[in-house]
């Protein structure tokens, strides 16, 4: 085996600053390289190009078609001319949008890969050395959910990623991707230490991983030092930009530092004093002869939530309503807010009657739920419930506290009564 080279070794401890003008500048001109470079990659429906729609999530549309890469490997699949590279996509996509409906076929592909057996003589070694295909595919089997063959593709796969890195020498990117994908298997410490700052921090806004500082600062000055993106290959390219945005994002747009889940807990906590100031007119309050008085009635969850974001979307760029977290067996769950840099999920419930048996059934469906969001997989590991009262029990709120913050993940919960003045 080669020894570890890391490209970032050798760099000064000076490092670009985030919030010096000129710093800015060059943030922003290699941002735009990086998008540049990407533009060429829409269309051709292939592994780089669901790696590219994985790796950005949400930010691809000007990119790639990641579903129609998706969906072409999906119908190969059940063909003889499918290949391990479509068992990657179907990775890449039942991961990053359950939606498509590829579970199936992605278990398919993964059971047909336990059949082919890696470095064969008289053969030129392919998926074996791929590190894209490989990374896809562990993407795919923590994306498969429980099911007869998951135990036994993870052992395939592990064996696989042993033997492929005591046969062969790689590049560093490639080498990179490779640790990654036993990463995310194996959980193992020593082969995060392998992955490059820029993969590590994509991994990172995806919530595989947590990176500390001096790894923000590696990625900044190996994203912004490239000379020329122009010729670097596309799955790089993808990454730092994936890289870049998680930077920009995880930065809150006016708290003075970096965010913290406490942060979270200190606005939501100050909801109930901002009603203060809530709209709910008695009477107009312009003298126009068409004004009519304007409550703004909350009625149930979704209203909460609006509410929610409304106050947190300014605040932290990369929050999430309504995301789809990773399959377990038939379940898909979904929460309802979340802030991936944080690695947190608000969940919100709304108590309508007041009844002893709905605030028990509050506290059962977070257990439920908290055992959902915060798998292995998800990208999460806490969570902060936000409760609105609409029966206004207020003496009930202390017991409801308890019991959630008792239950695992749960690192806050906050009670909010309906405003006196929102009269029904």
């Amino acid at each position: 085996m080669e020894p570890r080279c890391h490209s970032w070794t050798h760099w000064a401890d000076e490092v670009v600053l985030m919030s010096d003008t000129t710093s800015r500048l060059l943030i922003e001109d290699a941002r735009k390289a990086l998008v540049r470079r990407l533009v060429s990659v829409c269309g051709q429906r292939d592994l780089i190009e669901a790696y590219v729609g994985w790796i950005l999530g949400d930010k691809t549309k000007e990119f790639v078609d990641f579903e129609a890469a998706a969906l072409a490997s999906k119908l190969r699949i059940s063909e003889p001319g499918r290949t391990y590279r479509d068992v990657a996509v179907l990775g890449f996509a039942e991961h990053l949008s359950p939606h498509l409906d590829t579970l199936y076929a992605l278990r398919k592909g993964l059971d047909w890969m336990l059949g082919r057996r890696p470095f064969l003589p008289n053969r030129e070694p392919d998926f074996e050395v791929d590190g894209i295909a490989l990374l896809g595919m562990a993407v795919g089997i923590l994306a498969s959910g429980e099911w007869e063959k998951r135990k036994e593709s993870e052992k395939w796969f592990i064996a696989l990623l042993a033997e492929t890195l005591r046969r062969s020498r790689f590049e560093l990117w490639d080498r990179s991707l490779i640790y990654a994908a036993q990463l995310l298997i194996t959980k193992e410490s020593t082969a995060e230490r392998e992955i490059t700052p820029d993969l590590a921090l994509a991994l990172a806004a995806k919530g595989f991983i947590s990176v500390k500082e001096d790894y923000e600062r590696k990625a900044l000055e190996l994203i912004v030092n490239q000379p020329n993106y122009a010729e670097q290959q596309v799955d790089v390219v993808a990454t730092r930009l994936a890289a870049l945005n998680w930077l920009m994002r995880q930065v809150p747009t006016v708290l003075p530092n970096r965010a913290a889940p406490e942060d979270v807990i200190n606005l939501l906590e100050r909801v109930r004093d901002s009603l203060r100031r809530w709209c709910w007119e008695e009477k107009p309050r312009v003298r126009k002869a068409e004004a009519v008085p304007v409550k703004w009635e909350i009625l149930n969850e979704y209203h909460v939530q609006d509410l929610l974001w409304v106050i947190l979307a300014p605040i932290f760029p990369d929050l999430e309503d309504e995301e789809n977290l990773p399959s377990l067996g038939h379940k898909h769950p979904r929460c309802d807010l979340g802030i991936p840099s944080l690695r947190l999920i608000i969940e919100v419930k709304f108590i309508y009657n007041g009844t002893s048996s709905e605030f028990s059934r509050i506290i059962e469906e977070v257990a439920s739920d908290a055992s959902l969001y915060l798998s292995n997989d998800s990208g999460y590991d806490k969570i902060i419930v936000f409760v609105w009262d609409n029966s206004r029990r207020i003496e009930q709120h202390g017991e409801l506290r308890q019991g959630l913050k008792k239950l695992q993940g749960v690192r806050e919960a906050i009670v909010v009564p309906r405003p006196g003045k929102m009269r029904a």
